[in-house]
């Protein structure tokens, strides 16, 4: 039985190269042979490491010590994996790992581990309290039930749980524009999972089951799963929802529980400044110039459309925002605007979502609509603020909610991600500054009323 430390001090990265491990081992290292029977293989922070197809199997251990970068196509399947808590694991996309008795955090802290497929049978995942996993980069991960008091973090990441028993905090990440959807797949036998974060982005699965959350009082809920009809088991005891979500946002859809809030966009008739002056939303095509708020003209490269039917649509989340003329400032906007909820428009250098800034004067809901309408929103190189009948508001910015667009598929893929612009968003009511609170209802005649009163 031999211990094998990588050193990478070999001519490439691959794994079978001798001269990358302690002693410059045999060939033997990348038949495996010689390697089948070590109680330990250490990779230490730095290792940058290839291998093949080849499926590296009965290796008591593998730990993994700090910074460590796997790619290739294959398979590492030792007993068991130990990651150092501090490390940030990077795996190729067809990396898999396999642990036949489990994974296992070193430490105190945070571990990261990015890309590539992780499964684990026999002993299931145990964190401690003081520890967290992080799961990020499109990794998937398969662990089987357990996994302590630690808590794993879902970065864009896909997450299963293939029995009951689990008692893991799960923390959903916020989810970037354009960022991948964090999914966790959840045991169809009870269990107490504590869920913190959840909202935008995030998709919960339970196969053939009907998930909903219930409430427990105060701001906590139950992830509550329905067994064909027949009975129930709670998936988590405590669920948290992320700032600015709202119960009533999550619903079923194509078997995966998800929040349901509709996609930023402008109301047809919309006037967009551009060059040649104000233009109908519904009227742009892409190629079109408009202007930003700084005064550049820039070119839109897709128009999106989404279409609501107000019979199946969540009034909150759909039905549009009327934001009153002067509501936000003398002539801002110059008659009234209407948006989506989640629409932001540019305040005080903060991106604030028009349904956060409702105040049921010269903001509110509106309901009177057609029972079928549209919206529309407009993609630039990049994102930017527009002047949508007078008022800055955002243009599009790829985000999960993009499929409710009727004609996403025929968007062309831009040559690069398009970020979102560097500033803070308010969601909700609770996360506008006190004082832009203080002087928008203001305008609405609200403190006048309260000190009449």
């Amino acid at each position: 039985m031999v211990d094998w430390t990588w050193t990478g001090a070999g001519s490439n990265t691959d794994w079978e190269t001798p001269g990358n491990w302690v002693n410059n081992a045999t060939y033997d290292v990348g038949n495996y042979p010689g390697m089948k029977y070590a109680t330990a293989v250490t990779i230490n922070s730095g290792a940058i490491i290839s291998f093949s197809s080849e499926s590296i199997a009965n290796i008591a251990t593998i730990l993994l010590d700090g910074d460590v970068s796997i790619s290739g196509t294959g398979k590492l399947a030792p007993q068991h994996f130990v990651v150092d808590t501090g490390s940030a694991i990077t795996l190729g996309a067809d990396v898999n790992f396999v642990a036949s008795n489990g994974l296992s955090l070193s430490g105190t802290g945070l571990a990261i581990i990015s890309g590539g497929t992780l499964s684990e049978s026999g002993q299931p995942l145990s964190l401690s309290a003081s520890q967290t996993l992080e799961l990020s980069g499109d990794a998937q991960a398969t662990f089987a039930n357990g996994a302590g008091t630690g808590t794993i973090v879902l970065s864009g990441a896909d997450l299963a749980f293939n029995s009951g028993g689990s008692t893991a905090t799960i923390d959903f990440a916020d989810v970037a524009s354009g960022g991948t959807a964090n999914i966790l797949s959840v045991p169809t036998y009870a269990s107490d999972l504590t869920i913190t974060n959840l909202g935008y982005g995030d998709q919960i699965y339970a196969v053939g089951d009907i998930l909903e959350l219930q409430a427990n009082g105060g701001d906590t809920y139950s992830l509550i799963d329905t067994h064909g009809g027949s009975y129930t088991s709670t998936v988590a005891s405590s669920v948290v929802l992320a700032s600015g979500a709202n119960v009533n946002d999550f619903a079923m859809q194509g078997g995966y529980f998800v929040y349901t809030g509709s996609a930023p966009c402008f109301y047809a008739g919309t006037m967009i400044a551009t060059p040649s002056g104000e233009v109908a939303v519904e009227e742009i095509k892409a190629g079109d110039m408009v202007l930003t708020q700084a005064g550049m003209a820039l070119a839109v490269r897709w128009v999106g459309q989404s279409t609501v039917s107000t019979r199946f649509a969540d009034s909150l989340r759909a039905l549009p925002v009327r934001i009153k003329a002067g509501a936000l400032a003398d002539g801002v906007p110059v008659r009234d605007l209407l948006v989506s909820p989640d629409h932001a428009l540019w305040i005080d250098g903060l991106l604030v979502q028009a349904g956060a800034l409702v105040n049921n004067v010269n903001i509110i809901r509106e309901a009177d609509v057609p029972e079928i309408f549209s919206y529309y929103h407009l993609e630039l190189a990049s994102h930017e603020v527009l002047l949508a009948d007078g008022a800055p508001a955002e243009s599009f910015v790829d985000n999960v909610d993009r499929m409710s667009f009727s004609n996403w598929t025929g968007r062309e893929e831009p040559p690069a991600w398009i970020p979102e612009m560097a500033c803070p968003r308010a969601k909700s009511a609770r996360q506008i500054p006190p004082a832009l609170r203080a002087r928008l209802d203001k305008r609405a005649g609200l403190l006048i009323e309260q000190a009449a009163a």
